[in-house]
């Protein structure tokens, strides 16, 4: 996760399934990042393009019931895709990722690669 249902975020959504997680650490992807407001959107990047992303690992212990409420609160404009991630410890592992597949235009790039960080300083970039 690595948006609005990190552990920095306290929302409903999280909550609900909240007994079927269970937090594996941070971890890192290859990707992009936007400001679409009150969320963030995550894109993949070519095989030339070096931009990555920060976020959470999580175990899920009943894919059906988290992936069900997932797929809700994300809506039409993301397509959920396995991807490789990257642990801290140099591990690498499979996890889901909620990839924005609507269009970006005009929304601001963000350059940091951990949307929590971005909104932390997100008035001094502007």
């Amino acid at each position: 996760m690595y948006g609005t249902l990190r552990s920095n975020f306290d929302i409903q959504a999280k909550k609900d399934i909240s007994d079927c997680l269970e937090l594996i650490g941070n971890a890192e992807i290859s990707g992009k990042l936007y400001d679409m407001g009150g969320y963030p959107a995550a894109l993949p990047v070519g095989d030339d393009e070096k931009s990555h992303i920060r976020g959470e690992v999580f175990k899920i212990n009943d894919s059906e019931k988290v992936f069900a409420a997932l797929d809700v609160y994300e809506g039409s404009c993301y397509k959920r895709q396995q991807v490789n991630v990257h642990l801290p410890d140099g591990q690498n592992v499979d996890a889901w990722i909620y990839w924005y597949i609507a269009s970006v235009d005009g929304k601001p790039r963000i350059k940091y690669k951990d949307y929590v960080e971005y909104l932390k300083n997100k008035n001094s970039f502007y």
